[in-house]
C-alpha cells in the first residue's frame, strides 16, 4: 500500500474495487466461486498476516483464521473454500530466484509482514525515474517496455513524502525479498499465464510500486546494516488465485532488477534532479 501527501498515484491500487466483467475474468480451483473487490483482497492480507506459515499443521492454523475473519466481514463464501485456496498459495513453489522455496517454508524468523515504511522524495518526476530504471534494465527484463513508456509520456512532477507498508519483507538463505500478495482477477486468462501477469501488472502501474518497495527495503537494509550490503533477490507479485502447488511459478511475477537499477533510483529520490 502506498500512501501520498499532495502527490501523484504512485504504484496503482492494491485490488480493483470489483471483478472485471466475469465472462473475461478467471480464478483457478478454490478461488473460483470466491468473489473479487477490494474488500476481499484486505480480508486475505489480514488472515496472510496473522498466518503462521511454517505451522506443524498449517490446514487447522489457516481454518482458525478464516473462521475468525469471517465472523467479522462476509465475502460471500465460506470458509473452508477460503482457507484451502489460501492453502494451495502458501505451498506453491515461488520459482524465480526462490526455485522450489514456497512460502509454507517460512519461519516467523524470517519474515516481516506489512513493514511500514517513508521516503522523502527530493524534486524530480515520473520520467525521470522512469530513464533512471531504463538505463540499468536489462533487454529481456519483463518490464522495459513499461518503464520505456513511462520514460516517454509526459512528465509528473514528484516532491514530497511518501508513506506505505510492504506485504511481506523475507530474508531466504541470507538474501532479502519482498512479496505483494494480489487477489486480482485476470482478465482474458484462464490460466494465469505470466505474459498475462506482467500485462496485468503493467496495467495498474504495479511495476512501479515494486520499484519503490525495492527502494525502501535497500534504505532499511543499509539502516540495519551499514556498509554490508546485504544482497537483495527482488519482487515477487503473488496471484494468489492462480498459484496451485503442483505448478512451480504459477501465479507468481518475479521482477529482479539489479542493485544498480534500484540505487540509481533511490539517488534520484534523495537528491532529485540536478
Amino acid at each position: 500500500d502506498l500512501d501520498d501527501h499532495d502527490l501523484p498515484v504512485l504504484g496503482g491500487v492494491d485490488e480493483p474495487e470489483a471483478d472485471p466483467d466475469e465472462s473475461s475474468a478467471s480464478s483457478r480451483g478454490a478461488f473460483a466461486d470466491l468473489p473479487g473487490s477490494a474488500a476481499f483482497g484486505t480480508l486475505v492480507h489480514s488472515i496472510l498476516e496473522e498466518t503462521d506459515f511454517a505451522a506443524d499443521d498449517l490446514g487447522v492454523e489457516l481454518a482458525e483464521r478464516c473462521e475468525e475473519a469471517l465472523r467479522h466481514r462476509d465475502i460471500g463464501g465460506p470458509a473452508e473454500v477460503l482457507a484451502s485456496g489460501l492453502a494451495d498459495a502458501l505451498r506453491t513453489p515461488l520459482g524465480g530466484p526462490l526455485g522450489g522455496v514456497a512460502l509454507r517454508s517460512l519461519p516467523r524468523g524470517d519474515r516481516r509482514d506489512e513493514m511500514r515504511f517513508d521516503l522523502t522524495l527530493a524534486a524530480t518526476s515520473s520520467g525521470a525515474i522512469a530513464r533512471a530504471v531504463v538505463d540499468e534494465l536489462t533487454d529481456d527484463d519483463p518490464f522495459g517496455e513499461y518503464f520505456g513508456r513511462l520514460a516517454s509520456t509526459p512528465d509528473v512532477p514528484i516532491e514530497g513524502f511518501l508513506t506505505g507498508s510492504i506485504d511481506l519483507v523475507a530474508r531466504t538463505g541470507g538474501s532479502y525479498w519482498v512479496a505483494d500478495y494480489k487477489t486480482n482477477r485476470v482478465s482474458g486468462s484462464s490460466d494465469f499465464a505470466t505474459a498475462d501477469l506482467v500485462t496485468e501488472m503493467a496495467h495498474h502501474d504495479y511495476p512501479l510500486q515494486a520499484l519503490l518497495y525495492l527502494v525502501a527495503l535497500h534504505r532499511f537494509l543499509d539502516l540495519r546494516a551499514p556498509g554490508q550490503a546485504l544482497p537483495v533477490l527482488g519482487a515477487a507479485y503473488l496471484f494468489v488465485r492462480g498459484m496451485r502447488p503442483d505448478e512451480t511459478g504459477s501465479g507468481t511475477v518475479w521482477w529482479t532488477p539489479s542493485s544498480s537499477a534500484v540505487r540509481a533510483v533511490d539517488r534520484l529520490l534523495r537528491e532529485g534532479n540536478r
